[in-house]
């Protein structure tokens, strides 16, 4: 949790919305400690996301997210595990089946931002509204390889030209307060 603690604060907040959500996130890990990795931690927990560019930086790999109802970046919860790079990497090979990516910007943070997730239903259960602690990476991959979709993750993959995207995205608030940011940085 130390490692993790460590990664968050080192990180510069691009602007004012990630630093007051980088101070939520430590918060959470004075708070909870290692509790706050696993989503029985019902406000908040954390997770991370990958937003992957082809190699040109042209078009980025979506998924359609199936509680979200629309295109979103690739990513997962922590589930206990503190070294949230290695769970990043495991949900791009999980969610996507793809073999041939890497992330950039020497694998350091790409983005903090807590995301409000509203009530809904999981795998028949009801699940309270609470927030996303998501830390951020940015990844490139081969957008001519084979895309796999995965029913128990999502209803389908597609690379998304940069200036559609808006259009793709339903999810307005992500699209405002997460991707945009991480274009902007990395286009």
């Amino acid at each position: 949790m130390e490692k993790l603690k460590e990664m968050i604060e080192s990180y510069k907040p691009y602007n004012e919305q990630e630093a007051r959500d980088k101070e939520q996130m430590l918060w959470y890990i004075e708070q909870f400690g290692e509790k706050a990795l696993v989503r029985q931690c019902l406000s908040g927990h954390f997770t991370t996301s990958v937003f992957i560019f082809n190699k040109d930086h042209t078009k980025v790999l979506m998924c359609y997210h199936l509680i979200d109802r629309s295109w979103s970046w690739l990513g997962g919860h922590a589930d206990g595990i503190a070294d949230l790079k290695s769970v990043a990497l495991r949900e791009v090979q999980e969610e996507a089946s793809i073999k041939n990516y890497y992330l950039i910007n020497n694998e350091n943070v790409a983005g903090l931002t807590s995301i409000p997730i509203g009530g809904h239903i999981k795998n028949g259960k009801y699940v309270s509204s609470h927030v996303h602690l998501d830390v951020a990476f940015v990844g490139e991959a081969d957008e001519r390889e084979e895309l796999i979709t995965k029913p128990d993750e999502n209803n389908g993959l597609k690379w998304i030209e940069i200036q559609k995207l808006q259009v793709e995205v339903k999810d307005v608030w992500k699209m405002e307060n997460t991707y945009r940011k991480i274009i902007e940085q990395f286009k």
